[in-house]
C-alpha cells in the first residue's frame, strides 16, 4: 500500500515547474508556494498578486464564486526588508488548491505581518479544508471536527516562534503536522487552504470567528510554503532561513546555510539582516535591513515612502548592501547583527570644563552597539554600502554633527574592525574609518559606501568627533513620547469593545514547562567515531540533534522519541574529534548546545 501512495505523489508532482529554477532553501518538493511580486516587473509602482511557484496555473482564488483574486496596487501593499506582502483580513474568502495529497503529514511555513493595534495571539491565519481539516491562529491549532476540537500543542501541531524581538509585527509562523497519512486512492484528491478566514462550512470551527472578535485578522502575507511531509529539523532551519534573510526577520533558533554549514552569530544575534545571492534557495538580496524599526512608531513600511526604488526608510538604523548595486556570484552571503546595546555614544559632562570640551572634540566617541559581519564565500574587494538612519540614534546626537546645508559630514565615521574580538578605542591602530560619502536629508541618512570587508569575521560600529552643529533640529527623538510619530490607520477595522493592549510575543502555549536533562558520552570500546545521546525529561516530547564539525559544517542528524520511550540514540561521525550538538526540542521550540570529543 505505501507503493501505491508513494507511486501517486510522484505523478503529482510531475507538472511542477520549479525544475527551472529555485525552491526555498532548496528544500526539494514544496507543494504550494505562494509569494508576493509585482505583476510587471518592470512597473515597481503597479499592481501586485500572489503567485504560486510551484504550479503557477493554480491561483488564489474566492471560494464563494470561484473569481481569481484581483491584483492590488502598490499603496494596498506592506513591504518587509524592501519585498511585498499582500493584505488578507478574516472577512476574506481566498483559497488556493493543494493537488495531489491529504496534508495529513505537512509543514506550512508563513510570513506574516500583523498591525500594530491588531496584534494578538489568537488571529486567524489560515484554515486547511481535507478529511482531518485544521484551524489555526497564531498561537492555537483546532481541528475541524467538533469533537476532535483542541488548543493545545503537541507534535501534530505547533507553532514556532521564531522571532527574538520583543517587538515585531512581522513573524515567521511555522506549522507540523504528523498524523496518520490517508493512504487510499481518495489522498489524491485536493486539499484547501483558506487565506486568513475561517468562515463556516460544513463541519468546521466557523463559529469560532464569531464567538471572539479579537480573530478577526488583520495583516499582510508575504510567503506561503507547504510541504506534504514533515520535514527533517535540518531542512527546517534552512528554510526559516530563507525567510528570515529574505524579509529581515531575526530568528531564535539556529542560522543555516542552504548547504547546511551553522552559521555562528554569537555576539551578533540582534537585528539580523543578510545581503547576498543564492540561486538555488530563490534568495537574491542587493541591500537588505531589519523589519523591526528602532522605535515603534506604527510604521508598517520599510521602503522610503516617496519611492519603491528600494530606497529605505528614514526610520532604520542600519541598512546594508553592496555598492552601485554591483552583483555577486552565486552561494553568497553577508550576515550582519549586532550585540543588543544602546546607540548612545559617551556624551560630555553638563559642567564640563573648557580643557575638557578641548579634550572631548579632539577624541572619537564610539557607539556602545556593535554589529559582528560574517561573509561566507564573498570576494573581500566587494564593495559594500551601510547606510545610519541619524535620527534614530539615542537622543538623535549624530543629527547634531551633519551639516545639512553644505552636505558635509562634520564628523561621523563608520569604524571598522578587522578583528572581531578587537575593542574600539583610539589606541588601536587596526581600526579602519569611513567617513560619511554622501548624505540624504530628506531620508534622514549617513551614506557610507566603498566598504571593505577584508576578512571573514569583522565587526563595526559608528563614532562621532569634533564640534557639534548647534543649529541642527532633530526631527524627533527615540523615546520622546510627545514627537513619537504614530498616526492610527484611518481605515483600520475597530471591532466595539475590543482590548487595545501592548504586543506580546510571548506565546504562553509553546513555553517549555517540562525539567529533563541530556547527556552525550563516547565510548572507544563499543565503537569508534560515534557516540550516544541519553535523554531525561519529565514531560517527554520529541526532539532532534543536528550534528557540526567545530567549523560550522553539518556533519549528520537523528531524531528521538521520548514521549514513546525512546531514550538513547548513537551518533556516528565521520572521524575523531570535537563536535557541537545542538538538540531541538519539537514542541517547545527550544535549542540548546553542547560539545563532545569523539576519540
Amino acid at each position: 500500500m505505501w507503493r501505491k501512495y508513494f507511486f501517486l505523489l510522484m505523478v503529482c508532482g510531475v507538472a511542477t515547474p520549479w525544475a527551472h529554477g529555485a525552491i526555498p532553501g532548496d528544500v526539494k518538493s514544496p507543494l504550494m508556494w505562494l509569494r508576493t511580486d509585482a505583476v510587471d516587473q518592470t512597473l515597481p509602482d503597479g499592481e501586485y498578486q500572489w503567485f504560486n511557484l510551484v504550479d503557477p496555473e493554480n491561483k488564489v482564488y474566492d471560494y464563494r464564486d470561484g473569481k481569481l483574486k484581483d491584483p492590488v496596487t502598490r499603496g494596498s501593499i506592506n513591504t518587509y526588508n524592501f519585498n511585498p506582502g499582500i493584505p488578507f483580513y478574516s472577512t476574506d474568502p481566498w483559497s488556493v488548491d493543494v493537488k495531489g495529497v491529504d496534508l495529513t503529514q505537512m509543514t506550512v511555513f508563513g510570513v506574516y505581518g500583523f498591525k500594530q493595534t491588531e496584534n494578538y495571539n489568537n488571529m486567524m491565519l489560515y484554515k486547511v479544508e481535507g478529511e482531518k481539516g485544521v484551524l489555526l491562529t497564531r498561537n492555537k491549532l483546532f481541528h475541524t471536527i467538533q469533537d476532535e476540537a483542541s488548543t493545545s500543542f503537541g507534535f501534530e501541531g505547533f507553532i514556532s516562534n521564531s522571532t527574538k524581538d520583543d517587538i515585531a509585527r512581522v513573524k515567521i509562523i511555522a506549522y507540523e503536522r504528523a498524523t496518520t497519512p490517508d493512504y487510499s486512492i481518495w489522498a489524491s484528491k485536493d486539499t484547501k487552504i483558506d487565506l486568513g478566514t475561517a468562515l463556516k462550512r460544513n463541519g468546521d470551527l466557523g463559529d469560532y470567528m464569531v464567538q471572539d472578535p479579537k480573530a478577526q485578522t488583520q495583516g499582510y502575507l508575504s510567503e506561503l510554503i507547504a510541504y506534504g511531509r514533515v520535514l527533517e529539523e535540518s531542512d527546517r532551519q534552512v528554510v526559516e532561513t530563507y525567510l528570515a534573510f529574505r524579509y529581515g526577520i531575526t530568528l531564535k533558533g539556529t542560522y543555516m546555510t542552504r548547504w547546511k554549514d551553522k552559521i555562528d552569530m554569537a555576539g551578533g544575534e540582534n537585528r539580523v539582516v543578510a545581503y547576498g545571492r543564492d540561486d538555488k534557495s530563490a534568495f537574491r538580496q542587493l541591500s537588505s535591513t531589519t523589519s523591526y524599526e528602532e522605535g515603534v512608531y506604527g510604521l508598517d513600511d520599510s521602503y522610503y515612502n516617496h519611492s519603491s526604488l528600494n530606497k529605505s526608510s528614514e526610520y532604520n538604523l542600519l541598512v546594508a548592501g553592496l555598492t552601485d548595486a554591483a552583483d555577486l556570484v552565486d552561494s553568497c552571503y553577508v550576515v550582519i547583527g549586532d550585540n543588543g546595546q544602546g546607540t548612545k555614544p559617551t556624551q560630555l559632562a553638563a559642567q564640563a570644563t573648557a580643557e575638557e570640551i578641548k579634550e572631548y572634540k579632539a577624541t572619537y566617541h564610539y557607539m556602545p552597539r556593535e554589529w559582528k559581519v560574517q561573509t561566507i564565500n564573498v570576494d573581500p574587494e566587494v564593495s559594500n554600502t551601510l547606510e545610519l538612519g541619524y535620527n534614530m540614534t539615542e537622543d538623535a546626537i549624530f543629527g547634531y554633527y551633519l551639516d545639512e546645508a553644505g552636505g558635509q559630514s562634520r564628523g561621523i565615521y563608520l569604524v571598522v574592525s578587522p578583528d572581531p574580538n578587537a575593542k574600539f578605542e583610539a589606541s588601536n591602530t587596526d581600526l579602519v574609518y569611513y567617513p560619511v560619502s554622501s548624505l540624504d536629508a530628506e531620508r534622514m541618512k549617513a551614506i557610507f559606501s566603498g566598504v571593505k570587508w577584508s576578512n571573514p569575521t569583522m565587526k563595526f560600529t559608528f563614532a562621532y568627533k569634533g564640534e557639534p552643529n548647534p543649529d541642527y533640529k532633530p526631527a524627533f527623538v527615540l523615546g520622546d513620547k510627545e514627537n513619537e510619530l504614530f498616526v492610527p490607520d484611518k481605515n483600520l477595522k475597530v471591532v466595539d469593545d475590543m482590548e487595545i493592549k501592548p504586543v506580546d510575543d510571548k506565546v504562553e502555549d509553546v513555553k517549555n514547562e517540562s525539567a529533563f536533562k541530556w547527556f552525550m558520552f563516547a565510548d572507544p570500546k563499543n565503537g569508534s567515531k560515534q557516540f550516544t545521546i541519553r535523554v531525561e525529561m519529565d514531560e517527554p516530547e520529541p526532539v532532534s540533534f543536528l550534528v557540526f564539525d567545530m567549523k560550522g559544517r553539518f556533519v549528520s542528524e537523528v531524531s528521538m522519541r521520548p514521549d514513546r520511550g525512546e531514550s538513547e540514540k548513537v551518533v556516528k561521525v565521520p572521524a575523531i574529534g570535537v563536535y557541537v550538538v545542538d538538540m531541538i526540542t519539537k514542541k517547545s521550540r527550544n535549542t540548546f548546545s553542547g560539545k563532545i570529543l569523539v576519540k
